[in-house]
């Protein structure tokens, strides 16, 4: 059972150039969709946590203003954390019982007025009052110093942006060097840089922007506010919390973070950051294209989490001319395999014939040793 000669005919020619074509353009197109995708380090601290970032899950909470979520919330939420992974089976290394399982940080944003020795007249800035490893989840560049801690006793060290460091001093190298805030001194621990990418001059935009201790808010205005736009102590609430912990499931942190505003749920919006960019998330992506634009909540999202959905939105589109470009290469694939197998290749019929042939030989040979004479008069014949 011989196969036939396959011949490349001239008309399978040029959808066989177009096909290799569209390959070509689907994997330029996956490069450049990786290359955006990891353009936002924020959204991959798992994979810093942890060497096998599929057991970590990374999630954020974007939390109303309205909802008054504070400190004591924090410490409510991360007791039930706690729970939830007692109740998974899941602790601590026992050879190492001082590591931690798990991290977060909170956040809250206000406008403040800050001045310096060399520049008497306030400087309005955004500023991010944040608590917990918050500078793990943001791991900024920095012209000069670092970041402060949690535990710094004082809370008296802050973190600027080039451009606030430009107004003030002139220069970005200020590490050490002290700024007024409503009559208080604070000591500067780092100056961070401004990407200068569109997507990060988009949603960063040329505002000024400090980073204090979430303690640190307290003590400013413990008394009175700065001027009537900027709340009082009792009306800043937190309204970004981020975590990383262990997953041993699918969506384990953000159902934990869910059930905690059971009732509430319009108005925070969970983002699971680990798997954001995955294929199945950039299809719900594109799914909503166009609408999902239009807010229908009082959430404020902070200018990293409209980053990153200018990047979904960027991923979407990307998506939406991949899925043809490495469809039709693979569709044609198909049908000429399967026009090759029919045309050239052995049916079932031809399989047929050919068991029918052997059954043929194997009776031809029983009957011929049965019957030796009558071998040799159809060979004379």
């Amino acid at each position: 059972m011989a196969m036939k000669k396959i011949k490349i005919k001239k008309r399978w020619l040029i959808p066989s150039v177009i096909s290799i074509a569209m390959l070509a353009a689907y994997l330029v197109l996956t490069v450049i969709y990786d290359a955006i995708a990891a353009s936002l380090p924020d959204q991959y601290s798992a994979r810093k946590w942890s060497p096998d970032s599929k057991q970590y899950s990374q999630t954020s909470c974007f939390i109303s203003e309205n909802y008054n979520f504070s400190t004591d919330s924090v410490y409510q939420l991360r007791s039930a954390v706690d729970s939830a992974l007692e109740q998974a089976s899941i602790s601590k290394d026992e050879n190492n019982p001082d590591s931690r399982l798990w991290i977060d940080a909170y956040s809250a944003e206000t406008f403040i007025d800050v001045s310096s020795e060399s520049c008497k007249i306030p400087v309005k800035a955004k500023a991010d009052f944040c608590g917990g490893d918050f500078f793990y989840f943001h791991d900024f560049k920095y012209k000069s110093g670092y970041c402060f801690s949690e535990d710094d006793i004082n809370s008296d060290r802050v973190v600027i942006d080039e451009n606030l460091s430009w107004k003030l001093f002139g220069s970005t190298d200020t590490e050490g060097m002290e700024i007024y805030i409503n009559g208080m001194t604070f000591k500067i621990a780092g100056t961070v840089g401004i990407d200068d990418d569109k997507v990060s001059e988009l949603t960063y935009g040329s505002d000024c922007r400090i980073y204090l201790p979430y303690s640190a808010y307290e003590k400013i205005y413990v008394s009175s506010s700065l001027s009537a736009d900027t709340p009082t102590t009792a009306s800043l609430p937190i309204t970004c919390y981020e975590i990383i912990m262990p997953s041993p499931v699918s969506k384990f942190g953000y159902k934990i973070i869910q059930e905690q505003f059971e009732g509430q749920t319009d108005k925070i919006s969970v983002i699971e950051n680990s798997s954001r960019f995955s294929l199945r998330s950039m299809l719900g992506v594109m799914k909503s294209y166009g609408t999902r634009s239009v807010i229908t909540n009082d959430i404020t999202y902070p200018y990293w989490e409209n980053s990153a959905r200018v990047v979904e939105d960027k991923l979407a589109l990307i998506l939406f001319f991949r899925i043809p470009l490495i469809a039709v290469p693979v569709i044609y694939v198909l049908v000429i395999i399967v026009i090759l197998w029919i045309k050239y290749f052995p049916t079932i019929r031809d399989f047929k014939n050919f068991a029918d042939k052997l059954i043929d030989i194997k009776r031809q040979k029983v009957y011929y040793k049965k019957y030796p004479e009558r071998r040799r008069l159809n060979e004379k014949q």
